[in-house]
Parts: structure tokens; C-alpha cells; sequence
């Protein structure tokens, strides 16, 4: 956590805040849609489903 707050102050300085928040969102909305993309957790929704039929 020290090591993110020292390269976001250094980026912060360099480019400024709007393009460090934008490149923030970017990375978080990424992870999100490799997790909804990727089959790993296909599963789940398999368990839910035999759920709702019984």
C-alpha cells in the first residue's frame, strides 16, 4: 500500500489527477469484464440454476 501512494503521487504529479482516476476506472471496469468473460466462474451460475429448479 506505501509503494501505490508513492507511484500515485509521482503519477499524480506528472500527468495530474483526471488521467490517474480515468486510468484507475479503466483498470477496475477490466478486471471486471475478464471476470464476467472468463469461464472459470461458470460454476456458479450452474449451482444457482439447479437452485431454482428444485
Amino acid at each position: 500500500m506505501p509503494l501505490g501512494v508513492l507511484v500515485g503521487g509521482m503519477l499524480g504529479d506528472v500527468w495530474g489527477v483526471r488521467p490517474l482516476y480515468f486510468l484507475i476506472g479503466f483498470m477496475i471496469a477490466g478486471v471486471a469484464l475478464v471476470g464476467m468473460l472468463l469461464p472459470y466462474f461458470r460454476f456458479m451460475d450452474a449451482e444457482m440454476e439447479e437452485r431454482k429448479v428444485s
